[in-house]
């Protein structure tokens, strides 16, 4: 089986002269592990467990990501811990990462640190660069970015929280 992205493709040349074969293809059960169309071998199936804060916590539990979802754990303040048994695909990262900070991935090790490898990445898209003699001598966050920004502590939401140069500095 192949999949093609068919929204690139300009022109079909298709033979008329080549007899049809009915492969008996079960694409229920071809896809039944995957999110999206990319099926991977089995060594990518894995066990994916995840955290959804208690605002999307809903809305992952009446619309699943995969048929194989099952609630692990419902948390004090509404979150609700999930695991999926699916491949380790660029699908799910894009299902994973599209839900931004609402969402931790807990398990597998190696797929969690890949998705915290990829919001590192995103991050960096949005730093400025303090450079002396071309040397950079911080990645920092511009100030927009913190501006706003609030701490949970205690179960309250904190006052505006100020932001040393420090702070703000990726190295």
């Amino acid at each position: 089986i192949i999949t093609l992205a068919l929204d690139w493709k300009v022109e079909i040349n298709y033979n008329l002269d080549f007899d049809y074969r009915d492969e008996k293809f079960d694409g229920d059960a071809y896809y039944k592990d995957t999110i999206g169309v990319t099926v991977l071998n089995n060594n990518n199936l894995k066990e994916v467990v995840f955290k959804v804060n208690a605002s999307n916590a809903p809305y992952v539990l009446t619309k699943p990501f995969h048929h194989s979802q099952k609630v692990i754990e419902v948390e004090e303040d509404g979150g609700m811990v999930f695991s999926i048994r699916v491949h380790l695909n660029y699908e799910l990262e894009r299902l994973i990462l599209g839900f931004g900070n609402t969402l931790e991935v807990l398990e597998p090790k190696r797929f969690r640190t890949r998705i915290i490898r990829k919001l590192k990445s995103s991050l960096k898209q949005y730093v400025w660069h303090f450079r002396k003699n071309d040397k950079v001598l911080a990645e920092c966050l511009p100030l927009s970015f913190w501006d706003g920004l609030v701490m949970q502590k205690n179960g309250y939401l904190n006052d505006r929280l100020n932001f040393s140069k420090k702070d703000r500095c990726l190295s």
